[in-house]
C-alpha cells in the first residue's frame, strides 16, 4: 500500500519531510511484551505498528505483525475433552514482509520526537507517549498534544448521562469519527486483537486511525482558538507531558507487603461477614443486590429491615419517568443510598464489609493480579514498581482520575484502611518519599472568589477555616471552640462546597433532621455572603446561551440541567445547580494542581540536567498531595522544590487568600505523611 515504510532509506526519507513540518500525528499499535496481559500496559507492552500523519502524506511503519496477507488455515473452535470447552484457534496466515526491528524505527524517528519545535499529537496521548518513551529510556520533547484533552476542553460532557444535545457515548477515536463524520472505518475491532488479522488490513486500519486523528486535531485547534480556549488548552498540553513522564517513572510499592495485606483482609472481611449474618439474622448472599434490597427494604414482619429507600436505581428512575409502578428492587443498595440509614445495625456492617472488600479488590489483588487468567487480570507490579494512568480528562470538573490502577479512591490518610494501603507505598532503599498536599482549598477558593466575609478574614488571619466556622456558626470566641463543634463545621464547609443537603448533614454528625436543619440555617445566618454568592453564580450561569461557569484558569463546566424544569423534572435542576458550584471549586482546585505540577516538571528537568544520576522525580498525584522521589541527600532540597511549584508567585497570584501546604513531610513510607 501506498505510505508502507519497511525499508530504513524509505523511513529515513519520510523523516525529513516530517521535519518540516509545525505538527504531526502518531499512533501506535501494540502486543502483548514478554509477560502476558501487557498490551494494554504501555510500560510493558510491544509496539508493532507505528503510523504518522501530517500535512499532505500518511505512513505505517510495521515492526514485527506476525501475519502476511494469504490465509493457509481459517480459525476454528475445538471441544477440550477434559473441560468440555470450547478452544478457539486462530487463522493462519502466509509470513509477513521483512520488516525493521523497533530499535531502528525508533532510532531513525528519534529527531522527529525529540524536536523542541515540533507538536507531536496523539489520542489518548499518554498511552502511544509512553509506549514509545519506554524505548528511549526518556521522555520525548514538548509539545505533546492530545486529541482526546482538546474534545473534552471542548464539551466534558461526553459519555456522561445528562441533559443538553446528543453526544458521542465515549471519547474513543472510532466512536468520534461515527459520530462527527457517519463513518465507520474498523467494524471488525481491528484494534483489539492485531494478531488475529492479516497484514494490509492492519496496515489500512492503523493509516486511517492517524489520518482521522490529524483531521480532528486540525479542527478541535481551530475550535479552541474561535471558542477562546487557548491558555487552559496550554495548561492542559503541558499536563500531558507531565502525565506520561510520571506514568514512565512509576512508584515504587512494597510486594511482600501487599501480599501480607491480602491475607490481613481476607480474615478481616470473613469476620465481617459473620456480623452481617448476625445482624441480618440469616445468610444471604451479600453481593447480591436483589438479596439486599429484600433484606433492607423488606416487611419487617417477613424477618426484614422495613426500611424507607429514598434512592431509585437507573432502572427504577426510568420506570418512574415511564409511569410504571416501583416495588423495593426498584431502589439502590449502593454507599450513598445506605448512608441515609446510619443508626441501623446491618446497615453499618454492610458499609464496613463494601469498604474492606473494595481496599482488598481495588488495591490488593488488582495490584496482584490472578496468575491464572493474565489476559484479563494481569499483575501490575513491574519490578516493584506501579505505574497508574494518570488521567487528566476524566473527570468533567477538571481533577485527574487514574486507572491501572485507581489511585485516585485510595481511602483518606489517617484512617486504619488509609494507612493500611499507603503504606504498600515506599521509598527503595537510599531514597526518601517527600509529600505535601494543599490545606483546605476549597474553601481557600470560595473564599477568594467571594473577596471578603467570615472564611476570608479568617484565611487573612491565619486561622484554621473549620475552627473559623465553628466561632461563627456557636457565636463563641476562636479560643473557646471545643472538639465536637470544629467536627461539626467541618461536616457543614464539606456540604456547602458539595453541596449536600441536611439528611446528608444529620447522618453524617449523627443527628436528627431538625438539629442539621437548625445548624445549617445557623450558617447561614453567620456566612450570608456565601449563599448570595453561589445564588449569583448560579443565575448568571442559567442566563448564558449554553449554561456554564469558568474556572480560575478559563476552564469551561457547562451544565445543561440548569434551567427548563418543573414539576416532577424540578430535582434535574436542583442537581444541576449543585454540580454547577461544585465545579467551579473543584475546577479551580483542578487547574491549581495541574499548575503546580506542571512547574515542578519544569524544576525536576532543569535540575536533572545538573544533577545527572541523582535525579528527583514526580511520581504520585493523589486529589491535593503531591509524592516525590528523591535521593535520601537531597531530600531537604526537593521539599524546597515542592514548596515553590506549589506556593510560588505563579500560584499565589491565583488567590486573594495564602495558600498552605505546611512542611512537606520526608519520610520512608507514604502512610508516615500523615
Amino acid at each position: 500500500m501506498e505510505g508502507l515504510i519497511l525499508t530504513e532509506q524509505d523511513l529515513r526519507e519520510q523523516v525529513i519531510y516530517f521535519l518540516q513540518q509545525s505538527s504531526f500525528v502518531f499512533d501506535v499499535e501494540t502486543m502483548d511484551g514478554p509477560i502476558p496481559g501487557t498490551r494494554g500496559i504501555p510500560t510493558q507492552n510491544r509496539v508493532v505498528w507505528i503510523s504518522l500523519a501530517t500535512y499532505g502524506r500518511t505512513i505505517v511503519i510495521p515492526m514485527g505483525h506476525p501475519n502476511g496477507d494469504h490465509i493457509l488455515q481459517r480459525a476454528y473452535k475445538k471441544l477440550d475433552k477434559e473441560t468440555r470447552k470450547f478452544i478457539n484457534y486462530p487463522a493462519i496466515y502466509s509470513d509477513p514482509p521483512v520488516q525493521m526491528k523497533p530499535s531502528i524505527v525508533f532510532d531513525i524517528l528519534r529527531p522527529l520526537f525529540f524536536h523542541p519545535k515540533i507538536c507531536k499529537v496523539a489520542h489518548n496521548a499518554t498511552f502511544d507517549v509512553i509506549s514509545i518513551e519506554k524505548y528511549y529510556g526518556e521522555v520525548i520533547a514538548e509539545p505533546i498534544i492530545c486529541t482526546i484533552t482538546q474534545q473534552w476542553l471542548l464539551n466534558e460532557n461526553i459519555g456522561e448521562a445528562v441533559g443538553g444535545p446528543a453526544r458521542p457515548m465515549n471519547k474513543k477515536l472510532k466512536e468520534i469519527i461515527r459520530w462527527y463524520y457517519r463513518v465507520d472505518y474498523d467494524k471488525e475491532e481491528t484494534g483489539k486483537c492485531i494478531e488475529l488479522h492479516p497484514f494490509s488490513k492492519v496496515a489500512r486500519y492503523v493509516a486511517l486511525d492517524a489520518n482521522y486523528t490529524w483531521v480532528r486535531y486540525l479542527e478541535l485547534t481551530e475550535r479552541l482558538e474561535s471558542e477562546k480556549l487557548e491558555s487552559i488548552w496550554l495548561l492542559e498540553t503541558a499536563t500531558t507531558t507531565v502525565c506520561s513522564y510520571m506514568g514512565l517513572a512509576g512508584a515504587t510499592v512494597d510486594v511482600e507487603a501487599i501480599r501480607e495485606l491480602e491475607g490481613i483482609l481476607t480474615v478481616k472481611l470473613e469476620e465481617i461477614e459473620a456480623r452481617v449474618y448476625k445482624a441480618a439474622k440469616k445468610i444471604f448472599n451479600i453481593n447480591s443486590s436483589k438479596q439486599k434490597q429484600e433484606l433492607l427494604y423488606g416487611f419487617k414482619k417477613d424477618g426484614n429491615q422495613g426500611l424507607k429507600p429514598r434512592r431509585l436505581t437507573k432502572g427504577g428512575a426510568k420506570k418512574k419517568k415511564d409511569g410504571l409502578p416501583l416495588t423495593i428492587f426498584d431502589y439502590s443498595t449502593d454507599k450513598e443510598s445506605l448512608e441515609d440509614f446510619p443508626n441501623n445495625e446491618l446497615v453499618k456492617v454492610l458499609l464496613e464489609y463494601a469498604e474492606v472488600d473494595k481496599i482488598l479488590s481495588t488495591y490488593v489483588r488488582s495490584y496482584l493480579g490472578d496468575p491464572d487468567n493474565p489476559i484479563d487480570k494481569p499483575c501490575l507490579i513491574f519490578d516493584g514498581r506501579i505505574h497508574t494512568d494518570l488521567v487528566q480528562y476524566g473527570t468533567v470538573t477538571g481533577r485527574f482520575s487514574s486507572r491501572a490502577p485507581n489511585l485516585q479512591n485510595i481511602p483518606r490518610p489517617g484512617t486504619e484502611l488509609g494507612t493500611l494501603v499507603r503504606g504498600l507505598f515506599r521509598a527503595p532503599e537510599g531514597y526518601k518519599l517527600v509529600v505535601a498536599d494543599y490545606g483546605q482549598m476549597e474553601l481557600r477558593i470560595l473564599a477568594s472568589y467571594i473577596g471578603f466575609g467570615g472564611l476570608f478574614d479568617g484565611f487573612q488571619a491565619g486561622i484554621d477555616a473549620h475552627t473559623q466556622t465553628a466561632a461563627l456558626v456557636f457565636n463563641v470566641a476562636i479560643e473557646n471552640v471545643e472538639k465536637w463543634m470544629r467536627d461539626a463545621a467541618k461536616t457543614l464547609n464539606f456540604a456547602i462546597v458539595y453541596g449536600a443537603g441536611p439528611d446528608k448533614v444529620a447522618n453524617m454528625l449523627g443527628m436528627t433532621l431538625e438539629e442539621a436543619k437548625e445548624l445549617l440555617a445557623n450558617h447561614r445566618i453567620a456566612f450570608p455572603e456565601i449563599y448570595a454568592f453561589k445564588k449569583t453564580v448560579i443565575n448568571k450561569a442559567a442566563k448564558r446561551a449554553i449554561p456554564h461557569i469558568k474556572t480560575i484558569l478559563g476552564r469551561v463546566r457547562r451544565v445543561w440541567d440548569l434551567r427548563g424544569h418543573s414539576g416532577d423534572d424540578l430535582w434535574k435542576q436542583w442537581k444541576a445547580e449543585r454540580q454547577l458550584f461544585n465545579s467551579l471549586i473543584q475546577g479551580s482546585l483542578g487547574d491549581i494542581i495541574k499548575l503546580a505540577m506542571v512547574r515542578m516538571y519544569r524544576l525536576l528537568s532543569e535540575d536533572a540536567l545538573k544533577n545527572p544520576g541523582k535525579e528527583i522525580q514526580m511520581i504520585l498525584s493523589v486529589h491535593d498531595e503531591l509524592v516525590i522521589l528523591s535521593p535520601a541527600e537531597r531530600a531537604e532540597e526537593a521539599s524546597r522544590m515542592l514548596k515553590e511549584a506549589m506556593l510560588g508567585a505563579e500560584i499565589q497570584d491565583l488567590l486573594k487568600v495564602p495558600m498552605d501546604i505546611g512542611e512537606p513531610k520526608i519520610v520512608d513510607r507514604w502512610s508516615e505523611a500523615k
